[in-house]
């Protein structure tokens, strides 16, 4: 409904500018008529407000050029310089054309800027997974993200381990998107928050173990670790292989460096490296086993000196780029398109 109301809200606020500017000058002579052209500005846009939403999610400036040519013909129809008949089909085209763009679905990877925490959003041609989501406070951020995306619902959700900067935000997500599966680490216990959200939603949950492949979209998610519960939450983190249709991406959660001797993961594109950047994790023999080309890093503001600079002065020992989303915010890693 934009389109509409703006073609028939501009000729208002074009007479309102003006009669404001004279009412300053007049005083009170021409209240009434401003005021009538106000209300009528007002309830246009409450009516409007009360129409169907459509999302836009990422727009390009390609998208942006489309959205202008559409509303090109109906315009010049109004000024009384096209037909209504040539003025449809013309903005018909850059409709479809639109809708023609939007069929490839993207492989990529994003890293959400939520502070200190994780939030990993991975979209799969077509069906989407959401790893870990922040503390408590950013899920409503989250939300915005994933809608601002186009996400309107999660084929996948995955809480790694029940630390809270990283299922926190995912009991917003569980409140206003609909999840088709939730994976748990094996270290949550039934009766934690998330584990209840989910029940009431009627969300199906699984706690994984090494070895759990699932097919997302094209891609395919794959467990690698835990092999069963471990001795604390952060050894229990699922870690996790996604792959994008060729590129592979290594989310190592929270887990130490002893984790990782055991993993036997193969080379990869992107590894999100462990624990926010620990002195503990992403040792030099993953990375020498892994050879990532892409490093990225869910940090903000916190007490620990994350990430620390052994581990940062290791990626650059190895070529790889360093993306923190403390210093470059939300990080997209693009893999290509499924048609």
């Amino acid at each position: 409904l934009a389109p509409l109301v703006n073609l028939l809200a501009l000729p208002l606020a074009a007479l309102l500018v003006p009669l404001g500017l004279l009412k300053l000058l007049l005083g009170g002579v021409l209240a009434p008529l401003v005021e009538a052209l106000a209300r009528a500005l007002l309830a246009l846009a409450q009516a409007a407000s009360q129409g169907p939403l459509l999302r836009w999610g990422e727009v390009s400036p390609p998208g942006f050029a489309l959205y202008y040519l559409a509303l090109l013909p109906p315009f010049l129809v109004l000024r009384g310089l096209f037909p209504w008949r040539k003025a449809l089909l013309l903005a018909t085209l850059p409709v479809l054309a639109g809708l023609a763009a939007g069929w490839p679905k993207p492989l990529d990877l994003w890293a959400l800027d939520v502070g200190q925490g994780d939030a990993l959003l991975a979209r799969l041609g077509g069906a989407e997974v959401l790893v870990d989501g922040g503390r408590p406070e950013q899920g409503e951020k989250v939300v915005r993200a994933l809608r601002a995306l186009g996400v309107e619902a999660l084929e996948v959700l995955v809480a790694t381990h029940p630390d809270v900067d990283h299922y926190g935000g995912l009991l917003q997500v569980v409140a206003e998107l609909p999840v088709g599966l939730a994976l748990l680490s094996p270290a949550f216990p039934r009766d934690h928050p998330l584990v209840r959200a989910l029940e009431a939603k009627g969300v199906p949950i699984r706690y994984p173990g090494a070895g759990t492949r699932l097919r997302v979209g094209r891609g395919s998610l794959e467990v690698l670790w835990p092999p069963g519960p471990q001795a604390d939450d952060n050894q229990g983190g699922l870690v996790l292989l996604l792959d994008f249709v060729g590129p592979k991406a290594l989310l190592l959660a929270d887990v130490p460096g002893e984790v990782e001797e055991r993993l036997t993961p193969p080379q990869v594109a992107v590894v999100k490296v462990s624990h926010h950047g620990s002195r503990t994790g992403t040792d030099e023999d993953l990375l020498e086993r892994t050879r990532p080309q892409v490093a990225l890093i869910g940090v903000g503001r916190n007490p620990h000196g994350h990430p620390h600079p052994e581990v940062l002065e290791r990626l650059d020992q190895h070529g790889v780029r360093v993306y923190r989303t403390d210093q470059n915010g939300a990080v997209r890693v693009l893999f290509g398109y499924a048609w």
